[in-house]
């Protein structure tokens, strides 16, 4: 494993050659394998954030909302994101309940306006998918003619998805946006505590990410081989070869 996170498959160079011999479409046959070395992975890694984080199904009753504590900042690229107000929250999810996650924390909101707490929430679990995709085809002339050709390239994941939902900061008992993606990183590797840009102590890291990958970075391998082969004699047959 290169890097925190990441898998090469090793001895996938030789197959993917092959694949380029007798199909044109490396790159999805490629995006095919990675799915099937991942795919079983994403229910042990379901269970492995369940036994990582407390689990509780906790919900507050009181909290209070603002229409001045939201938040911009700039990516990169230099685009603006905003991030919406607790106040603003609380009218996103009256608009639109599914924000609440699970049906008995909807009911329970329609009943008394109590939220869930973060760190509660099981969004991490439920967040858990697999994807691969494909490179995207370049057009090239070929022949005198414009074609796609394949970039035999493809990349894969096993993780926190961007799903959202809103719940209730245990901290400062007002309405925030949970998204896994942002916070998945800070479970697996542990983080400073700051609340109200006060340290306030240090959160043990939670693994249950990259011990996983690194358990099963043989099987993966094996997996998108095998899947590799398939789709080389599976192209051979469409060719008459």
């Amino acid at each position: 494993m290169p890097k925190s996170g990441a898998i090469k498959v090793e001895g996938s160079a030789e197959l993917v050659r092959q694949l380029k011999i007798v199909s044109s479409r490396v790159g999805s046959s490629l995006a095919l394998a990675i799915k099937d070395g991942l795919t079983p992975l994403k229910e042990p890694m379901k269970a492995a954030v369940i036994a990582a984080t407390s689990g509780k199904n906790e919900a507050l009753a009181h909290w209070s909302t603002s229409e001045a504590d939201g938040r911009e900042r700039k990516t990169k690229t230099g685009k603006v994101i905003k991030t919406p107000s607790s106040g603003e929250l609380i009218r996103m999810v009256k608009a639109d309940p599914k924000l609440l996650g699970k049906a008995k924390y909807r009911k329970q909101f329609a009943k008394d306006g109590s939220l869930q707490a973060t760190g509660s929430t099981g969004m991490l679990a439920r967040s858990i998918i697999v994807k691969a995709r494909a490179a995207k085809a370049k057009k090239e002339m070929v022949g005198g003619k414009e074609k796609r050709v394949s970039q035999s390239k493809a990349w894969g994941l096993v993780g926190p998805s961007n799903i959202k939902m809103v719940a209730v900061s245990a901290w400062t008992k007002k309405p925030i946006a949970v998204c896994p993606t942002r916070y998945g990183h800070l479970v697996e590797g542990g983080h400073k505590l700051v609340i109200r840009k006060k340290l306030v102590g240090k959160v043990a890291a939670r693994p249950f990410l990259n011990p996983l990958l690194n358990s099963s970075a043989g099987a993966i391998e094996a997996r998108v081989r095998h899947r590799l082969a398939l789709e080389i004699e599976k192209a051979r047959k469409a060719k008459g070869y």
